[in-house]
Protein backbone atom coordinates (compact mmCIF):
# COMPACT_ATOMS: atom_id res chain seq x y z
CA UNK A 1 0.00 0.00 0.00
CA UNK A 2 0.84 3.06 -1.13
CA UNK A 3 1.21 6.48 0.79
CA UNK A 4 -1.97 7.82 -1.80
CA UNK A 5 -3.52 4.95 -0.80
CA UNK A 6 -2.71 5.01 3.44
CA UNK A 7 -4.07 8.46 2.97
CA UNK A 8 -7.62 7.49 1.42
CA UNK A 9 -7.97 4.42 3.57
CA UNK A 10 -7.22 6.94 7.27
CA UNK A 11 -9.56 9.31 5.56
CA UNK A 12 -12.50 6.71 5.07
CA UNK A 13 -12.57 7.29 1.18
CA UNK A 14 -13.35 4.34 -0.78
CA UNK A 15 -10.31 3.44 -3.11
CA UNK A 16 -13.12 3.28 -6.02
CA UNK A 17 -14.00 6.84 -5.82
CA UNK A 18 -12.03 8.96 -8.29
CA UNK A 19 -8.80 10.83 -7.71
CA UNK A 20 -10.09 13.89 -10.01
CA UNK A 21 -6.88 16.51 -9.83
CA UNK A 22 -4.59 14.08 -8.31
CA UNK A 23 -0.80 14.14 -10.12
CA UNK A 24 1.69 11.56 -9.22
CA UNK A 25 5.20 13.33 -8.78
CA UNK A 26 9.03 11.32 -8.66
CA UNK A 27 9.83 12.40 -5.05
CA UNK A 28 9.53 14.43 -2.07
CA UNK A 29 11.40 17.37 -3.69
CA UNK A 30 8.89 17.77 -6.48
CA UNK A 31 6.14 17.22 -4.74
CA UNK A 32 7.54 20.39 -2.22
CA UNK A 33 8.17 22.36 -5.45
CA UNK A 34 4.85 21.87 -7.19
CA UNK A 35 3.49 23.26 -4.02
CA UNK A 36 5.10 25.97 -3.43
CA UNK A 37 4.83 27.10 -7.06
CA UNK A 38 1.09 26.66 -6.72
CA UNK A 39 -0.89 28.82 -4.26
CA UNK A 40 -4.01 26.44 -4.11
CA UNK A 41 -1.78 23.12 -4.75
CA UNK A 42 -1.72 21.09 -2.03
CA UNK A 43 0.63 17.83 -1.88
CA UNK A 44 1.49 14.44 -0.35
CA UNK A 45 4.50 13.52 0.89
CA UNK A 46 6.15 10.99 2.85
CA UNK A 47 6.98 12.51 6.07
CA UNK A 48 10.21 9.79 6.53
CA UNK A 49 12.18 12.12 4.01
CA UNK A 50 10.56 15.70 4.04
CA UNK A 51 13.23 18.66 5.38
CA UNK A 52 12.44 19.89 8.71
CA UNK A 53 12.18 23.50 7.72
CA UNK A 54 9.09 23.31 4.89
CA UNK A 55 8.44 27.07 5.73
CA UNK A 56 12.20 27.94 4.33
CA UNK A 57 10.71 26.60 1.37
CA UNK A 58 7.74 28.07 1.07
CA UNK A 59 5.58 25.53 2.30
CA UNK A 60 3.77 24.20 5.27
CA UNK A 61 2.75 20.56 6.66
CA UNK A 62 -1.65 21.07 7.59
CA UNK A 63 -2.90 19.10 9.79
CA UNK A 64 -5.04 15.64 8.95
CA UNK A 65 -8.39 13.88 10.55
CA UNK A 66 -10.75 11.63 9.73
CA UNK A 67 -14.28 12.71 9.54
CA UNK A 68 -15.39 10.88 12.76
CA UNK A 69 -15.78 13.97 15.05
CA UNK A 70 -11.98 14.00 16.24
CA UNK A 71 -10.08 17.36 16.40
CA UNK A 72 -7.21 17.72 13.94
CA UNK A 73 -3.91 16.76 14.71
CA UNK A 74 -0.49 18.25 13.13
CA UNK A 75 2.11 15.67 12.74
CA UNK A 76 4.08 16.48 15.54
CA UNK A 77 6.29 14.54 18.08
CA UNK A 78 3.55 15.05 20.86
CA UNK A 79 0.23 13.73 18.28
CA UNK A 80 2.52 10.97 17.19
CA UNK A 81 3.73 9.96 20.73
CA UNK A 82 -0.23 10.11 22.03
CA UNK A 83 -1.58 8.48 18.73
CA UNK A 84 -3.72 11.30 17.78
CA UNK A 85 -2.26 11.61 14.11
CA UNK A 86 -4.52 9.69 12.26
CA UNK A 87 -2.56 8.84 9.11
CA UNK A 88 -0.06 5.82 9.50
CA UNK A 89 2.19 4.23 7.08
CA UNK A 90 3.29 0.96 7.53
CA UNK A 91 6.45 -0.30 7.35
CA UNK A 92 6.81 -4.05 6.87
CA UNK A 93 10.05 -6.34 7.23
CA UNK A 94 9.87 -9.83 7.20
CA UNK A 95 11.98 -13.29 6.72
CA UNK A 96 11.53 -15.58 3.98
CA UNK A 97 10.79 -19.25 5.52
CA UNK A 98 13.87 -20.70 5.33
CA UNK A 99 15.92 -17.83 4.82
CA UNK A 100 18.84 -17.68 6.78
CA UNK A 101 19.53 -16.52 11.09
CA UNK A 102 20.76 -13.10 10.04
CA UNK A 103 17.45 -11.83 8.62
CA UNK A 104 15.52 -12.86 11.52
CA UNK A 105 18.23 -11.07 13.79
CA UNK A 106 17.49 -8.18 11.46
CA UNK A 107 14.06 -8.24 12.05
CA UNK A 108 14.00 -8.83 15.56
CA UNK A 109 16.81 -5.90 16.04
CA UNK A 110 14.90 -3.62 14.09
CA UNK A 111 11.93 -4.06 16.19
CA UNK A 112 13.86 -3.75 19.59
CA UNK A 113 14.02 -0.40 21.74
CA UNK A 114 17.89 -0.40 20.83
CA UNK A 115 16.70 -0.62 16.78
CA UNK A 116 13.67 1.63 17.33
CA UNK A 117 16.24 4.35 19.10
CA UNK A 118 18.65 4.06 16.06
CA UNK A 119 15.08 4.38 13.60
CA UNK A 120 14.62 7.55 15.35
CA UNK A 121 18.27 8.90 15.70
CA UNK A 122 17.91 8.45 11.24
CA UNK A 123 15.07 10.99 11.51
CA UNK A 124 12.70 8.74 10.49
CA UNK A 125 9.24 7.70 12.71
CA UNK A 126 9.72 4.78 14.63
CA UNK A 127 6.62 2.48 15.10
CA UNK A 128 6.74 3.28 18.71
CA UNK A 129 7.06 7.02 19.77
CA UNK A 130 7.69 7.88 23.54
CA UNK A 131 7.47 11.37 24.51
CA UNK A 132 10.05 12.63 26.02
Amino acid sequence: VGTWDALRSGLGIPASEPAAGVVFLRDEAAVIEAVAADPRGAGLASSFSLPMDLAALGVRALAVWPDDGRPAATPGYEEIAYGEYPFIHHLIAACRTGGSIEGAMFVTYLTSDRGQRQIERAGILPARQTLR
